[in-house]
């Protein structure tokens, strides 16, 4: 007989899984190692006593059994059951460890209908990851129970399958299925092959479309809400993989064009989120800036100083007018101030010993400077 492979190892959160492995494995080395695993009549004889042999067939089974079941443990695991020699008894006293008794498989199962019940489909997930997870669930469900109380049949599963997807993606698939003719007998690997042919085809869809024109593949339309994209879009995984695999393959104006497609929507996403902060010259809140309408009115009619990089108000001295149309306001403004600098530098000169009155001025030719620029003024 060939070898049906290695035995599976049992994992501190894996009895599940270990559980099923494990008896298809001991089912594999012979029908009599499994059966005698589940004899509760069974018990260990003295070699005396195997008299027949039927008896002695039972204890090389029961043996073979128990090295297959230790061989799958743990340290932890083996000092639990180390003490039996009966396989039945080291496979119920496992089972009791893991899966607790009936009252707490009974509220197990409770919590796992109701995640059953407010199961949904997440936004961008697969098809394959759906019904993984759900089957997930129906597993937990069935280990809890005995096989002929399993609460769901297979076309209420198909049922609850079809209600849980998401609307925004699947609305007129489901429609379609549920108009169908054999609707009423589909079970869940029916409705799992269709919902995967159409997820490839649209796969395939956009994978074309991406490869011709850069019209169709990148640019949408700026009418096109949100809603709609979802509709016409595949998860966001499939999407971020479907940009790996074309991104080597794409020139230089189609990346340009993909940067740009996505700083856009980032840019556009930030600016709502800064839709509630005041404007920058008014304080008020619902406009920006460039559209603020206070911006040629306020500013100095009033005499405040609205700064533009901060959004609080600052109220202070009026500042001096600036009328360019003018020419006689400005000259009286610019040797105003040219005066002022003026007596400034002499009083520093004169504070350091480089000015008196009887010598000539260090800013005598800065004021013969500032004559001339009167002047040309």
């Amino acid at each position: 007989m060939s070898h049906p492979g290695k035995d599976p190892f049992l994992s501190p959160d894996g009895y599940t899984y270990w559980s099923g492995r494990m008896r298809a494995y001991m089912q594999s080395q012979g029908e009599d190692i499994w059966e005698i695993s589940q004899n509760e009549t069974f018990a260990v004889l003295p070699v005396a006593g195997r008299t027949t042999p039927a008896l002695v067939a039972q204890h090389e089974a029961n043996f073979k059994a128990v090295n297959i079941i230790f061989s799958g443990l743990g340290p932890s695991e083996y000092e639990r059951v180390s003490h039996l020699t009966i396989a039945r008894e080291i496979w119920s006293l496992l089972k009791a460890h893991h899966e607790g008794t009936a009252t707490i498989k009974a509220w197990l199962v409770e919590t796992y209908r109701r995640e059953y019940e407010n199961f949904m489909q997440k936004s961008g997930e697969s098809v394959d990851d759906l019904f993984g997870r759900f089957q997930l669930i129906i597993n937990k469900i069935r280990v809890n129970t005995a096989p002929a109380e399993l609460p769901y049949s297979d076309h209420q599963q198909t049922v609850k399958l079809l209600y849980s997807l998401d609307p925004r993606v699947w609305e007129i698939k489901v429609n379609s299925i549920l108009e169908s003719a054999g609707y009423d007998d589909q079970k869940v690997e029916e409705l799992y092959s269709k919902l995967k042919a159409t997820e490839v085809d649209q796969q395939l869809r956009a994978t074309l479309t991406g490869s011709g024109s850069k019209s169709l593949a990148l640019a949408t339309t700026s009418r096109e809400s949100g809603a709609d994209l979802v509709l016409h879009s595949i998860s966001f995984s499939t999407l971020m993989s479907l940009i790996d695999e074309r991104l080597a393959s794409f020139g230089d104006e189609e990346l340009c064009l993909v940067s740009s497609r996505f700083q856009r929507a980032y840019d556009n996403r930030m600016n709502k989120k800064r839709g509630d902060k005041p404007c920058f010259e008014c304080g008020e809140i619902g406009h920006f800036i460039a559209d603020c309408p206070k911006k040629n009115q306020d500013n100095y009619k009033k005499g405040r100083h609205f700064s533009r990089d901060s959004d609080k108000h600052h109220s202070g001295k009026k500042h001096a007018k600036f009328r360019p149309s003018k020419r006689k306001d400005f000259r009286k403004a610019f040797k105003s101030y040219r005066k002022d600098n003026y007596k400034r530098d002499k009083a520093f000169f004169a504070e350091i010993g480089l000015y008196s009155d009887g010598s000539a001025s260090p800013m005598s030719s800065s004021s013969s400077s500032s004559s001339s620029s009167e002047e040309e003024i």
